[in-house]
């Protein structure tokens, strides 16, 4: 039986990396993926048999976003449109018009999140960790991005697994580079920029505490 989890998500959008947006280009990327698959699987460990389970919850409090005023925001959607329909003009490939496209629709969400912004100014996640044999995994209540959680799996950290989209759901949680761009992501956050930084800082605290029993 072969389980798979959805791991840090939030930044390996295909907008990043396909060449088109047709069948033949599904197929490209699922042979790709494909493959990966396949040198996995003929590399697995043998079967353990340690099976003992550790359990833990943490818990982790951080800043929402504060959004930039209906104005600015405003401001900021028109401009990513103005630049999307130069290159359209300007006869630009489909998958690259794409994600500009996609640049429009994060600013028209941050739009209506500036319209609308929370009254909340912390949000409190529980973070569960499960430890089977060797292999620990995080729960993460978010979409997580690689660029994140590749930090935390530094060190002698070979077994940890990240997995996002678990025991809840509030979208991505992106890193502080994020803010310096246009990308979708950095206008529907919730997360104040920075806080995916915190985050992956007090869960490698937790780190040892959990993997030695304490």
């Amino acid at each position: 039986m072969a389980l798979f989890l959805n791991g840090s998500a939030g930044d390996v959008s295909t907008r990043f990396k396909r060449q088109a947006t047709d069948f033949d280009e599904v197929q490209r990327m699922g042979s790709l993926l494909a493959c990966q698959i396949q040198a996995v699987l003929s590399s697995l460990p043998t079967v353990q048999a340690d099976f003992t389970l550790q359990l833990a919850t943490v818990e982790s409090t951080h800043t929402v976003r504060r959004a930039d005023g209906p104005d600015v925001a405003a401001r900021t959607l028109e401009r990513l449109k103005m630049e999307y329909a130069k290159a359209q003009q300007e006869g630009m490939e489909t998958a690259q018009l794409r994600h500009l496209e996609a640049r429009c629709e994060g600013a028209f969400l941050g739009l209506l999140y500036s319209q609308n912004q929370p009254k909340a100014e912390k949000l409190t996640l529980m973070i569960h960790w499960l430890r089977i044999g060797e292999l620990t995994m995080i729960f993460f209540p978010v979409e997580l991005f690689s660029s994140l959680s590749n930090r935390l799996r530094q060190g002698e950290k070979e077994n940890l697994v990240p997995v996002s989209y678990a025991n809840g759901y509030f979208g991505y949680l992106p890193d502080a580079a994020i803010e310096a761009t246009d990308e979708y992501e950095k206008y529907i956050t919730l997360f104040n920029y920075g806080e995916g930084e915190r985050l992956m800082d007090n869960m490698a605290d937790y780190w040892e505490e959990f993997h030695h029993g304490r």
